[in-house]
């Protein structure tokens, strides 16, 4: 983990920026989004396809969505355009 987040750095002082993509499958993914320097987050797409019909994969996409602001972290928005997220998220901005 100490060599990837020194690569990002590496490569972000250069001008690039990173992204966690799937964001929110397997355990660590928080421990991730703490430690390495990304700039974005792409919610694994399995949780945002029924966001409107299942309470469960709403409150986990509520709950990612507000560590990552509090981190500074920004979504890849593009992969969550759809019909009634933003109802049930609100603005990240």
């Amino acid at each position: 983990m100490l060599h990837a987040e020194q690569w990002i750095r590496r490569l972000k002082s250069l001008g690039c920026s990173f992204a966690l993509d799937d964001f929110g499958k397997g355990f660590s993914s928080f421990s991730y989004l703490q430690m390495l320097p990304v700039d974005y987050i792409k919610i694994d797409g399995s949780y945002i396809r029924d966001l409107n019909s299942n309470p469960t994969h709403r409150a986990l996409v509520q709950a990612i969505s507000t560590v990552a602001k509090t981190l500074g972290k920004k979504p890849l928005q593009n992969l969550w355009m759809m019909p009634g997220f933003w109802i049930h998220l609100g603005s990240w901005e």
